[in-house]
């Protein structure tokens, strides 16, 4: 409740304050994407903000490639954690990463991705 002093100044009483605790923020989201950097539909970039991305031929593949060297569901890009995982989908030519080819594998910035004549590359998102 306000109070008047001498000076007939209203002042309000003097309540105890505590710290406050600062707020906790989420760490934002990387923004990963993959570039095709050659092949069908190049140049082009494919944001994968979302938990699982396949690439293929295949009209409900979250990324279409018209190619014929490409199986209808070809790669699987899924985040796990902070990383994202490439898995070949057990496509007919496989998926190379930096010319290696591979089953799965932890993508790290600037890797290569080839899938027939299609190359993308991985880029981390600061």
């Amino acid at each position: 409740m306000a109070q008047q002093d001498d000076e007939n100044v209203w002042t309000e009483p003097t309540t105890a304050l505590r710290p406050v605790q600062p707020l906790r923020h989420e760490q934002p989201v990387s923004r990963c994407l993959l570039r095709l950097v050659s092949g069908p539909g190049s140049p082009a970039e494919i944001s994968l903000s979302a938990a699982e991305v396949i690439i293929g031929r295949a009209t409900d593949a979250s990324i279409r490639i018209g190619s014929a060297e490409l199986s209808r569901h070809h790669l699987r890009i899924r985040r796990r954690g902070e990383e994202h995982l490439a898995e070949d989908m057990e496509s007919r030519n496989g998926v190379y990463l930096n010319g290696v080819r591979i089953h799965s594998a932890t993508l790290r910035d600037g890797d290569t991705l080839q899938i027939g004549s299609a190359v993308l590359t991985y880029h981390e998102g600061r």
